[in-house]
């Protein structure tokens, strides 16, 4: 028996120390987080927004001149002047000087409301001479529809009137008077049988202070386009600061029956039957409504060149 108990004893004090020996179970590893990331890992990751942006700008600088050039007028087609005028001044930096060019994103440059950076344009040196360039005959029509080859080519091929008629339109929004004035001239000589050139014209005339050109020139506009509401307003408020209200009564009922959700004509026609009133003061806006998107300046669209073709 004793010796039995003792190897018992025996047996367990080694159990005890090949227990001992062994190494503890390892515990169950944490879980990573899904997403932890390095130090290095997490700056490659801040990082890549802007290489790829940085990669999106080289390879913009690898397309050839005409690409460029043709995702500025698609970008015109969509509306979106300032991305059409971004591609414009990347073409621009990469071309020989061009006036078409030039005029072109100082018009997209107004459509989008960068009034400051158009009118600089306008009033730069290369604008300016090109002012002065009339050209020949066949120079005197609208840009066409797909008209990026006139922005390659070193060259003006375009006509005046877009610069005079852009330089009023914006002289006026900018309260430029004298300017919008001299500007609106030009762009009348050059289409004197177009009713809005005349109206801007009678409009720019009225705000410089020759109120003698700008009641003739709101006549002139009247009777070449006699569905241009506007022209009719002006007309008759001309007419009402001359003293004649029942020729003025006639031109308001005239615009308002072209357009009845135009309130100028309609307040004036109320003013006009109160004894004593003052006429009201002449407008500063050139054209109202959806025939905004006649204005050169103006971000309404669809636009005239949309449908001029080659």
């Amino acid at each position: 028996m004793r010796a039995l108990r003792v190897a018992v004893i025996h047996a367990a004090a080694l159990a005890a120390l090949l227990a001992a020996a062994a190494p503890a179970a390892a515990a169950p590893a944490p879980k990573a987080a899904p997403h932890a990331l390095t130090p290095r890992a997490s700056r490659a990751a801040a990082a890549a927004p802007a290489a790829a942006a940085a990669s999106a700008g080289r390879s913009e600088l690898f397309k050839p001149p005409a690409q460029v050039a043709s995702d500025a007028r698609v970008a015109e087609e969509n509306g979106a002047y300032a991305i059409a005028a971004d591609h414009l001044r990347e073409l621009r930096a990469r071309v020989a000087p061009d006036a078409d060019l030039e005029i072109a994103l100082a018009i997209d440059e107004a459509r989008s409301s960068q009034s400051d950076s158009a009118w600089a344009r306008l009033s730069g040196r290369r604008l300016m001479d090109a002012l002065q360039d009339e050209g020949t005959a066949d120079r005197h029509r609208e840009y066409p529809f797909q008209r990026e080859p006139l922005w390659l080519n070193g060259t003006f091929d375009g006509w005046h009137w877009y610069i005079a008629r852009a330089r009023a339109e914006l002289a006026l929004r900018m309260r430029r008077w004298n300017d919008a004035y001299d500007a609106a001239m030009i762009a009348a000589r050059a289409r004197p049988q177009s009713g809005k050139d005349r109206l801007l014209a009678a409009i720019a005339a009225g705000r410089a202070g020759d109120l003698a050109t700008a009641r003739r020139e709101a006549d002139v506009a009247a009777r070449l386009d006699p569905l241009l509401p506007e022209a009719q307003y002006l007309s008759g408020l001309h007419a009402w600061r001359a003293g004649d209200r029942a020729g003025a009564a006639q031109a308001f009922h005239r615009a308002i029956a072209i357009d009845s959700s135009y309130r100028a004509p309609a307040l004036a026609l109320v003013r006009l039957r109160v004894p004593g009133i003052r006429p009201d003061s002449l407008p500063v806006r050139f054209l109202t409504g959806v025939r905004a998107t006649f204005m050169l300046t103006s971000p309404l669209r669809p636009k005239q060149e949309e449908f001029v073709q080659n």
